[in-house]
């Protein structure tokens, strides 16, 4: 396995350039940003799950070995 991790840009296939080598060089994803708590949970009682959703459905299109994202981390600043 080979792997990148992957913006919501290049999961959603904006770069043209940046999806082509990802399809070409590697066979395994990680989420860069979208699995990232501040993300999937940005106020109480808000979620969002569109971007991760995205970012497995690129995965599954391309059929790549999806990794996720860390559950706990010391810090972020994104």
């Amino acid at each position: 396995m080979i792997g990148a991790a992957l913006s919501s840009d290049q999961v959603l296939e904006k770069d043209k350039i940046a999806s082509e080598i990802v399809k070409k060089h590697f066979n395994s994803i990680t989420a860069e940003n979208v699995l990232k708590w501040e993300r999937v949970h940005p106020e109480f009682n808000e979620y969002n799950f569109k971007p991760a959703d995205e970012f497995v459905s690129y995965g599954e299109k391309k059929n790549m070995f999806m990794i996720g994202h860390v559950l706990v981390w010391h810090d972020s600043d994104t």
